[in-house]
C-alpha cells in the first residue's frame, strides 16, 4: 500500500488512516506582570550614565477549563491531566519570582567631535507556548493501520477499512477519577507526547555593546562598534528517547 499511494487510492486499500476528536480546547492562559525603574545621570557636562532595573514575573499557564493541559510523566510512564482530582491546572510547575533585567548604558564625550558609548543589558525569553501540555486526551487520533508495513488498515472489529467501509464509532478518551491515564491505554498506544518540565526557568539573553563615534566634514559620521549577545538557559526540544551522546551511532535510536 505505502509503495504507490495513487493505485491505494484508486483501488480503496488504504494503509492507514485516523480521525481527529476535538475533546477540550486547551485556551492557554498566563499573566505576566513587568516593572521597571530607570533614571538618567549627567555626571558632568562629559559624562552620562543610564541605569534601568526590569522586574519579570512568569507564573506557569494554566487551561480554561479543568483537563486543558496534560503532561507527559516519563518516570510513571503516564499523563497527567491538569485540574482533575488533586492535579493542579498548571501542572504543578514551580514559580520563579527572580527574574531581573538590569540595564546600564554610559556615553563619555571625549573631545567636540567624538563620543564613547557603552552598554549592557539582560532580556528574558517566556516559556514558547505553541505546544505546550497539548497531550492525549486535549488532541488525539482514532487510528487505524495494518501490524505489516504493506498491509491495509484493519479497523478494531477485524474488518479491512476503506472509504467504502467508513469510519467505525468514535472512541472517546476516557479520564480516570484521579486524572492519570496509563501510557498502556490502547488510545495512547503509538503516540508522541510533549513534557513540560517541572523545574523549567525562562532563560534570558546577555547584550553588551562598545562604540565610539566621530564627526567628520560634510555633516557625515564614522561609528565602529562591537555588539554581542550571549544565551543562558535557550529553550530547546529534544526526543528523550534519543541518545543524549553525540555519535552514539545505532545507540541513538529510540529505547
Amino acid at each position: 500500500n505505502q509503495a504507490n499511494a495513487l493505485a491505494s487510492f484508486l483501488l480503496d486499500v488504504p494503509n492507514d488512516f485516523g480521525r481527529d476528536l476535538a475533546v477540550a480546547f486547551p485556551a492557554y492562559r498566563a499573566t505576566a506582570l513587568f516593572t521597571y525603574l530607570s533614571d538618567k545621570w549627567q555626571v558632568t557636562p562629559k559624562l552620562t550614565l543610564d541605569m534601568g532595573l526590569r522586574h519579570e514575573f512568569w507564573p506557569p499557564a494554566t487551561p480554561r477549563l479543568d483537563g486543558g493541559f496534560s503532561n507527559y510523566d516519563p518516570a510513571a510512564n503516564s499523563l497527567i491531566v491538569a485540574g482533575i482530582a488533586d492535579n493542579p491546572k498548571n501542572l504543578g510547575r514551580k514559580t520563579f519570582y527572580k527574574a531581573l533585567a538590569p540595564r546600564f548604558g554610559v556615553s563619555y564625550r571625549f573631545d567636540t567631535k567624538t563620543v564613547i558609548r557603552a552598554g549592557f543589558g539582560i532580556s528574558w525569553v517566556p516559556y514558547p507556548d505553541n505546544q505546550y501540555a497539548y497531550n492525549f486526551p486535549i488532541k488525539h487520533n482514532n487510528g487505524y493501520a495494518n501490524l505489516t508495513t504493506f498491509g491495509q488498515a484493519v479497523l478494531p472489529d477485524g474488518r479491512f477499512g476503506s472509504m467504502a467501509t467508513g469510519f467505525p464509532a468514535p472512541q472517546p478518551p476516557v479520564i480516570p477519577s484521579n486524572g492519570i491515564i496509563g501510557a498502556n491505554t490502547p488510545l495512547l498506544l503509538s503516540q508522541n507526547f510533549n513534557i513540560i518540565p517541572l523545574d523549567y526557568r525562562e532563560g534570558y539573553v546577555e547584550s553588551w555593546n562598545f562604540a565610539i563615534q566621530r564627526s567628520l566634514p560634510g555633516d557625515f559620521t564614522l561609528e565602529a562598534a562591537y555588539v554581542a549577545n550571549h544565551t543562558v538557559r535557550a529553550p530547546v526540544a529534544y526526543n528523550i528517547n534519543h541518545s543524549q551522546t553525540v555519535n552514539s551511532g545505532a545507540a541513538a535510536g529510540e529505547s
